[in-house]
């Protein structure tokens, strides 16, 4: 069984000791753990699917594929995250913390940014979080009770298209029985509008209820299949949703530089959304830890090479504790002894 991490790897080394250890504080058992290898911390058995991307894409008919995936539509998706975000992402990282251990600026040229806003996106869906909150939700899923009166409706309102009737119930018929069939339908829906519609409503009376149910079966496959989490990370419009949300194309790419004695932990997640309002709807900041002392982060309020202070490490860390799902790491005992309580 294969192993997929759901944080880059060197990432997380970023986090650990010049021995490769790391701790972290478990917010189920409330507690902080002893020093383990980083190595085979942030990943999941069989986390992502095995199918190739283009597998994928035939399997959930509803996805408009990403095209930032286009290039790997042949590989699966483990290869396709390695390839196309973490590889160029590492290069990415070492620029910067280069420049930070040389104390030079620090900027980002518009196409390095414009790729760090669709890794965060996609970072933000490849979460363990993010797959179990989905999860539950899928399982929870079913119609509104009126859906078969929905559904009436819609077919109701529908324009009739009478060669196409005509064709699919009557495929054997020849061009002019299929033209005789068609006017005498149109004198008599000439005659009673509504006959369409009364048709179709003793269809639905004998049926609506197997349809209904048939219907929220498909749905309940679909969202529960074993691949579905797979299929969000490579649908578009799950990205767009997360640009729209954090609107990612009003904000620049920032650094955010910590020189306190309180470094930055990593969440379980790998990045970390803030807001100003407490129900998280506008003003929102994304952050991607990178390093103890480093941040990258698309923000309206920070300038371009921000030294934060005490109070945001601080404010950062305990919302990274609240925003990960089951641990959040470090190599400083002490850091992870301030988000204990």
């Amino acid at each position: 069984m294969s192993k997929n991490h759901f944080v880059p790897r060197f990432i997380i080394k970023n986090f650990s000791d010049s021995k490769g250890n790391i701790r972290y504080y478990s917010k189920g058992k409330k507690g902080i753990s002893s020093e383990i290898n980083h190595y085979n911390q942030l990943q999941k058995e069989n986390f992502y699917s095995k199918k190739t991307l283009s597998e994928l894409n035939d399997l959930f008919e509803h996805i408009k594929i990403n095209p930032i995936f286009n290039e790997w539509i042949d590989k699966n998706l483990e290869t396709a995250l390695g390839e196309y975000f973490e590889t160029p992402l590492g290069v990415i990282v070492s620029k910067i913390i280069g420049k930070f251990n040389n104390k030079e600026s620090i900027i980002l040229n518009e196409n390095e940014a414009d790729f760090v806003k669709e890794y965060m996106a996609i970072q933000h869906i490849r979460t363990l979080k993010f797959k179990m909150v989905s999860k539950r939700f899928n399982e929870k899923f079913s119609l509104p009770p009126d859906f078969g009166e929905q559904i009436i409706s819609i077919e109701n309102n529908r324009e009739p298209d009478i060669k196409a009737i005509i064709m699919k119930h009557n495929p054997t018929f020849n061009r002019k029985q299929r033209r005789v069939l068609e006017l005498k339908w149109r004198k008599i829906l000439k005659k009673n509008p509504n006959y369409l519609s009364e048709i179709r409503q003793r269809i639905f009376d004998e049926s609506l209820d197997e349809m209904v149910k048939k219907a929220e079966e498909d749905i309940k496959e679909i969202l529960n299949h074993p691949d579905r989490h797979s299929s969000d990370i490579i649908n578009k419009k799950q990205r767009d949703s997360f640009f729209r949300r954090c609107e990612i194309d009003k904000k620049d790419v920032k650094i955010i530089i910590n020189l306190t004695g309180v470094p930055f932990v990593l969440g379980d997640t790998g990045i970390v959304i803030m807001a100003e309002n407490p129900e998280a709807t506008k003003n929102l900041e994304v952050f991607l830890p990178i390093h103890p002392n480093l941040l990258i982060g698309l923000s309206e309020s920070l300038p371009k090479n921000a030294v934060i202070d005490e109070i945001f490490a601080r404010n950062f860390n305990r919302i990274s504790k609240e925003d990960s799902y089951k641990n959040v790491y470090s190599s400083s005992i002490e850091a992870l002894k301030s988000i204990k309580d």
